[in-house]
């Protein structure tokens, strides 16, 4: 490291000073007793290339000398001619008597610092001072009682909120308070839901839960939906799902009928839809659903005047 050796009649700070770097890089500042060689203070900072004011707040007794070291991953721009040592301002209490590498130099040469600001003043004596620190130690979440983020039509929901404990609690629907302050909810409208829980010093808000009304209640795998037949004016149809993993539609109609085929998730996505002819009397037909998982799926049938809504459970 390298630096200057300064002496100040009184105490004063060393609030900033400026360096001119050639490239980005760290920046590595101790203030060292000039006798001791004992740091008092150390800075390190990274820089960019150009003009870099370092604030610093470096307090120098009076009537004692301190070399300000410097040195940095990449070189710094330096004047090393046009003055000479000792350099003083006029009405400054601080001079700087020379430069310091190994050993200490009065000679015109190396100075990589410039600008430095000094405050003079009276200061005070060191106090410490206690503070505590409140991390926030807990995550909220929103968890659905049954596991799933749905209901029907009519019912509820009951959502937990986390964690649970001595906290205060604030729910939100689309971003608005509902102005319910339990641990737990029972909601019975759909929406994106968060929970805003707080302790003594700490409050944090969990990530939104989407909360979807399908229109029918869902299936249990075992239920039989290959015997589920609506009768409407024209036409019946039953939904299922076949051994090749294909939705199929079987249908007996007075008429040739088109309609519009749906297939929804429980989350409410449409992941089908299109229209399709049913001939007329008895007939079978196919929609390639093999690329869908298995679950429970809700089946809408279009006809115009009449629209068949029906569940299926793909197992495979």
């Amino acid at each position: 490291m390298k630096g200057i050796r300064l002496m100040s009649l009184t105490p004063v700070t060393l609030a900033t000073i400026d360096v001119f770097g050639s490239d980005s890089c760290m920046l590595y500042i101790s203030l060292v007793h000039s006798t001791t060689k004992i740091a008092s203070t150390n800075k390190s900072l990274i820089i960019a290339p150009g003009l870099n004011t370092i604030p610093l707040s470096f307090s120098i007794p009076g009537n004692v000398s301190y070399d300000l070291m410097i040195s940095a991953t990449a070189p710094l721009i330096a004047n090393i001619s046009g003055f000479n040592y000792p350099l003083n301002i006029s009405g400054s209490p601080v001079t700087i008597t020379g430069y310091v590498d190994s050993t200490f130099h009065s000679t015109p040469d190396f100075i990589n610092i410039y600008n430095m600001k000094f405050s003079t003043g009276c200061l005070s004596n060191n106090s410490n001072c206690t503070a505590t620190v409140y991390p926030a130690i807990f995550t909220p979440a929103i968890i659905p009682f049954v596991g799933l983020p749905w209901f029907c039509k009519g019912d509820s929901l009951y959502l937990i909120g986390q964690p649970v404990g001595n906290y205060s609690y604030l729910w939100y629907k689309n971003g608005v308070s509902t102005g319910h302050t339990g641990a737990n909810y029972s909601v019975k409208l759909p929406g994106n839901y968060s929970l805003l829980v707080s302790s003594a010093n700490c409050s944090a808000t969990s990530p939104l839960k989407r909360i979807t009304v399908p229109c029918i209640q869902p299936l249990n795998p075992q239920d039989k939906t290959e015997n589920l037949t609506f009768d409407g004016d024209e036409f019946s149809v039953s939904a299922f799902f076949n051994s090749n993993g294909n939705l199929e539609l079987a249908s007996k109609s007075d008429v040739q009928k088109q309609i519009t085929v749906s297939i929804v998730d429980i989350t409410g996505k449409q992941l089908f839809n299109s229209q399709l002819v049913l001939e007329e009397g008895i007939s079978s037909t196919q929609i390639s659903t093999t690329n869908l998982a298995s679950g429970i799926y809700i089946i809408m049938m279009d006809g115009g005047n009449k629209t068949i809504i029906t569940k299926a459970v793909k197992s495979w």
